[in-house]
């Protein structure tokens, strides 16, 4: 029988337990982020009390348990950029009716769409303003 030293003793007592092979985290992926991504992660994992790998860890499982939420989150940011081109493209269509319908009235003709194009304007507006908001609400924390 071997005996340790007190101080090997007292060291030993102070380490975790080993966790059993099987839930042991033997993968290590790699990710990158630019400064201000990591200095919000880096605060958030202190606020926590964890490491970094540790915070990222639990904040990947988190995700990754909770795929509704987690496909809508990333989903929704993909939906308003989506929303907000569409919305670009509708706005020049629109913009290209009422140009054509000015076109006619200033030529002494009849603008017979004047109307639909003008609502058409308003509409494409509106949705670009929301499509707007609703990103800048998704980047302000």
């Amino acid at each position: 029988m071997q005996h340790r030293s007190h101080r090997e003793r007292s060291a030993r007592a102070r380490q975790r337990p080993r966790q059993p092979r099987e839930k042991k985290r033997l993968h290590q992926p790699n990710t990158r982020f630019n400064d201000e991504e990591f200095a919000l992660i880096k605060s958030a994992a202190a606020r926590c009390n964890l490491s970094v790998a540790g915070f990222l860890a639990r904040a990947a499982l988190a995700a990754a348990r909770d795929l509704d939420r987690t496909s809508a989150e990333i989903a929704d940011e993909r939906e308003v950029i989506t929303a907000l081109f569409d919305s670009r493209r509708r706005l020049g269509w629109a913009g290209s009716n009422l140009n054509q319908a000015v076109k006619a009235l200033n030529s002494g003709a009849e603008a017979l769409h004047l109307e639909a194009a003008v609502a058409a304007v308003q509409r494409a507006a509106e949705s670009v303003r929301e499509a707007s908001a609703r990103l800048i609400e998704q980047r302000v924390p």
